[in-house]
């Protein structure tokens, strides 16, 4: 029974072993074998966060050839060689070989196909794809159900009342359908000097969809220099612009084409408040494009009404923007625009100071100070929600998040005995960004003339106060700060990384911010690749728990960021040093977050297996990690 239970008990996919390429909108995933397996997790080629190819398998010779290597060549295309044994000769070296090369662009996935035989005599065979479809939204892939097999128009291609997805290949191909299959066949025959190549591809258009392409190509950063003695710091960097630059994005068919950063692969490929506005915030050494950019798309979708639903109020900054889907078994777990972030509206405030200093033209911040005023009046209105004089979050609807900071999963804000907080909760990390954006948005406002600054400079003074009477505890080894009050307004005590985001925006003196950074380099907190998201301490913790005990990059260097500000440079380039670490075991692409176990008492850094391996701040954590280690500078390319 307990068997038969497990067996219909759907699971989110792990992503860990996963060979995965990505242009935009666009976005494809099998093992390392390069197949694509219908019914196999989240195997498939993607758009617009539809399953567009559910299945494309290959095979030669009426046998799925033998994989000898796969990988990336770069962000958008990967390699897979396979050794053909069913038409090879019968000796132990693989004298028939089969590369196959798939490369994402803007709607399209398309694989390269390349035989190629050092035999004594010519080999015959036939090269077979075949070639199916879901339809499936990324929603349920990632409760682990798949839809069943679509049947093929005669196109050949599917389609639904929103996507359409042809299929083509080069003249030599015979194309037929077989019952719920497009089936792509080649007859060949290769010998020394004499290969095969052929192609196929799957098109695919997205009436719904929320991406689109950036215009220009180039990306906003120009030619970047980075000096360091440690080689690994130009791989890390390297890699990370080119996944930068593949995850770049416009929202479709609204403002005027500014490019933000999506926040990654395979579940979030789309604009969210947070993630691109800290991904920006990050890139700010290399072009202050990216954040003009995102701060304008997300202007656009500022809240403007009340809707307990949505979570929308008036001046709020979205938490992520997805295209809408009808129907109960295709429908999205969250609204398709989504306010549920609490931090959001106050880090929006901050990304727009901090570009403006970076160079951002005047009268681009100009155009922006009427919704920063908005997102200002946000905080005082409607940010408190109980009165306290601090910003908390609730699920009014009880059908959005439970926990709208960046930890936002069920369990992530704990007491130190393990027991789940209630709200309203209002965050450590929350209150030391709203005081800073209360404090910066005055500047701006002060800086362009406008009115209204002295408000919210008294407010940020208030909120100072009441902090430091609120947040500090204390347990053996001195004093910290809280990751949050709950409900009732009890410190929720559990040491975890939430403080680190304090550190550099003005809330806490010097001797306060060096309690701070003694704790978060403490070994409970540092593993040794970086800061764990909890205490080991914690009753809470577990290494492989996503928000309680993992290593997520961009927690660690932002902390390490604020570290340096700050002026405590040794521990900064610590962590640095430990994410460069980890880096390399991952194949210098930092991915979401990986397993919190200390260093040396593992082979290597952990997967976390549920992980997505490319995400915008974790490719952007890459900055910060080499101006700490060494430096980087970037030649511009756009006048």
């Amino acid at each position: 029974m307990l068997a038969a239970l497990r067996a219909m008990t759907t699971r989110q996919p792990f992503l860990h072993r996963s060979v995965a390429i990505v242009r935009g909108a666009t976005q494809a995933w099998s093992p390392d074998d390069g197949q694509v397996r219908h019914g196999a997790g989240l195997d498939g080629f993607y758009h617009s966060d539809v399953r567009v190819v559910s299945h494309a398998v290959l095979a030669v010779g009426g046998e799925e050839p033998e994989v000898l290597e796969a990988g990336l060549l770069s962000a958008d295309r990967a390699e897979f060689l396979y050794a053909a044994r069913a038409v090879d000769e019968p000796d132990p070296d693989p004298t028939v070989t089969v590369r196959r090369t798939r490369t994402c662009a803007a709607g399209t996935v398309r694989e390269d196909l390349e035989v190629l035989a050092a035999t004594r005599a010519p080999v015959r065979a036939v090269v077979e794809v075949s070639v199916a479809t879901d339809l499936a939204g990324m929603d349920p892939v990632k409760q682990g159900r798949s839809g069943g097999l679509v049947p093929p128009a005669r196109g050949p291609g599917w389609h639904d009342e929103a996507v359409d997805v042809a299929v083509t290949a080069d003249p030599a191909c015979v194309v037929t359908i077989d019952n719920d299959r497009v089936v792509l066949r080649w007859d060949v025959t290769v010998g020394p000097g004499e290969p095969f190549t052929g192609w196929w591809a799957v098109a695919a258009s997205d009436a719904r969809s929320v991406l689109g392409p950036p215009r220009d190509p180039r990306p906003e950063w120009g030619t970047v220099t980075v000096v360091a003695d440690d080689r690994r710091v130009h791989r890390l960097v390297e890699q990370a612009l080119r996944d930068l630059e593949a995850l770049r994005a416009t929202v479709a068919g609204g403002g005027d084409g500014d490019v933000f950063i999506a926040a990654g692969i395979p579940w979030f490929q789309t604009l969210y408040g947070r993630d691109s506005l800290w991904t920006a915030q990050l890139l700010l050494p290399l072009t202050w494009r990216v954040a003009a950019g995102t701060l304008r798309a997300l202007a656009r979708l500022q809240g403007t009404r009340i809707d307990g639903e949505t979570g929308e109020q008036p001046g709020k900054i979205l938490h992520e923007l997805r295209r809408d889907v009808a129907g109960a078994e295709q429908r999205a777990l969250l609204p398709p625009v989504y306010y549920g972030t609490i931090d959001a509206t106050p880090l929006w405030v901050c990304v727009l100071h901090d570009a403006w200093r970076a160079g951002m033209p005047a009268a681009e911040v100009e155009a922006l100070l009427p919704h920063l005023e908005r997102a200002l009046a946000w905080v005082r209105d409607f940010g408190d929600s109980d009165g306290d004089g601090f910003v908390e979050y609730v699920d009014e609807s009880g059908k959005g998040l439970a926990n709208q900071g960046w930890k936002d999963s069920g369990d992530a804000v704990r007491f130190a005995d393990g027991s789940l907080a209630t709200g309203p909760v209002a965050l450590v990390e929350v209150q030391g960004c709203t005081y800073r954006a209360l404090l910066t948005g005055a500047a701006l406002l002060d800086a362009f003339g406008r009115p209204g600054a002295a408000e919210w400079r008294a407010r940020a003074a208030s909120l100072r106060e009441a902090f430091h009477r609120h947040f500090w505890v204390r347990d053996e080894r001195g004093p910290y700060l809280a990751m949050a009050l709950d409900g009732q307004k009890r410190p929720v005590d559990a040491v975890a990384s939430n403080m680190g985001h304090v550190v550099g925006t003005g809330m806490l003196d010097d001797a306060q911010t060096r309690l701070v950074a003694e704790r978060l380099l403490a070994d409970d907190l540092f593993s040794g690749y970086g800061v764990r998201t909890m205490s080991t301490r914690a009753g809470g913790y577990w290494p492989l728990r996503y928000h309680c005990g993992t290593v997520w990059p961009h927690d660690s260097v932002l902390i390490a960021r604020a570290l340096a500000q700050c002026g405590h440079l040794d521990g900064a380039r610590t962590i640095a040093r430990g994410l460069l670490d980890a880096a390399e075991d991952f194949g210098y692409r930092l991915p979401e977050l990986f397993g919190g176990h200390a260093k040396g008492s593992t082979a290597r850094a952990v997967p976390y297996p549920a992980a997505c391996p490319l995400v915008c701040w974790s490719a952007a954590a890459a900055v910060p990690i080499a101006e700490l280690l060494g430096s980087i500078a970037v030649a511009p390319q756009h006048g």
